[in-house]
């Protein structure tokens, strides 16, 4: 289970920092040039957190690990780390 969650949690991972960089390409083409630099930062700090909280929670939902404190301890290390 140990691997399972390396893994998945590996994954989660890796679908975030591919969001973040599409928001910085975004923010940086789009945003930026229609809106003050401030104000663009600060939408998509929103747009990264909303979406974070969105693949933290399916990975959770779909991970089926069990809902324990040591599990979910040890799957926010991995994600700290």
């Amino acid at each position: 289970m140990i691997k399972r969650i390396i893994t998945q949690s590996g994954c989660s991972w890796m679908w975030l920092i591919g969001f973040a960089f599409l928001e910085g390409f975004f923010r940086r083409l789009v945003l930026e040039p229609r809106m003050p630099a401030m104000f663009a930062e600060l939408l998509g700090i929103a747009m990264v957190l909303v979406t974070g909280t969105v693949i933290a929670y399916q990975f959770l939902k779909r991970g089926r690990f069990p809902q324990s404190s040591t599990v979910l301890l040890l799957i926010g290390g991995l994600w700290v780390i």
